[in-house]
């Protein structure tokens, strides 16, 4: 009977390769939110679904989602080819206030495998860079209503290799010596969760050392090594974007990153101080705390 357990295991994580439809992976954000939205976990879960805060191990059924959350804002990333989806929840009206990156990867019926999320909160108990729900708010309205999380037309769509090289890349600026810096656009604008002030993406980065090209591919013409920093990848091509989890100079992370004709024209970040170097005066971390009384970050 194990034997079979284990067979039938592996035949769905099998499956989940390449068998997902954004149909699917959609319906699993819906019912994802809609379970955000109530007490207990009414998603599908798949039998022995793994789940993580903050990269530590933790019992779904007493998590930051076990509770109803009151929520102001939510965005969703598909990815097909990995069969996993990123939701992204502010709630600052909630008690406590959250803003929670969620990487969901599941089976080829929908059952979530793997659910991690990094969250971050006024609640001190939950450690956080910049931790500033009404600000995060505001700043993913106004980008969502300028346009940054549309699709873009099948012909202005960067590659799946370019868009995780651009991840793996941007990550080289703080650790290794073969710099693969990406192209950013003009008027490209990084958000650190809450920080009171949008920075130049370009602010302490080298200048680009990966060769534009043009698209689809963008010169990303052989695929790039994934970055020891990063712990996983949605990247959803419809819209241009890759989200990955990372260790940030130690800290559970997420960043996302929108591409729009081969340069980077938005980077957004929610990060932890847990276990990290942000907000300990690093480099590319000036002091940070919980709440935006802050001084200013260099490059998250």
């Amino acid at each position: 009977m194990l034997s079979f357990i284990i067979g039938a295991s592996a035949l769905l994580a099998g499956q989940a390769a390449g068998a997902c439809t954004r149909e699917l992976l959609g319906d699993v954000a819906t019912k994802f939110i809609a379970s955000a939205k109530v007490d207990g976990n009414t998603f599908k879960a798949a039998t022995g679904l793994k789940y993580s805060e903050n990269y530590k191990d933790a019992n779904i059924a007493s998590g930051v989602y076990s509770k109803a959350i009151n929520v102001n804002y939510t965005s969703t990333l598909l990815d097909a080819t990995a069969c996993g989806v990123y939701v992204e929840i502010i709630a600052p009206d909630n008690k406590p206030g959250y803003q929670l990156a969620t990487q969901i990867f599941v089976n080829a019926d929908g059952a979530a495998n793997k659910v991690e999320v990094v969250v971050t909160s006024d609640d001190p108990s939950w450690p956080s860079w910049f931790y500033n729900g009404k600000r995060a708010l505001e700043i993913a309205l106004k980008d969502q209503q300028s346009g940054l999380r549309k699709e873009l037309p099948e012909a202005q769509r960067p590659s799946r290799e370019h868009l995780k090289s651009v991840a793996d890349g941007y990550f080289t600026i703080f650790g290794g010596k073969d710099k693969k810096i990406p192209n950013f656009s003009k008027g490209c604008l990084r958000q650190e969760g809450g920080f009171p002030k949008q920075l130049d993406c370009t602010l302490g980065v080298p200048k680009a050392s990966q060769a534009k090209g043009s698209l689809p591919s963008c010169g990303t013409t052989t695929a790039s090594t994934p970055h020891p920093d990063i712990r996983g990848y949605i990247i959803d091509e419809t819209v241009g974007t890759v989200e990955v989890f990372s260790k940030f100079q130690g800290a559970p992370d997420s960043h996302d990153f929108r591409v729009e004709n081969c340069e980077v024209v938005a980077v957004h970040a929610v990060t932890t101080t847990l276990g990290g170097k942000s907000g300990s005066g690093s480099k590319f971390g000036g002091g940070g705390k919980s709440g935006n009384g802050a001084k200013m970050g260099g490059g998250a």
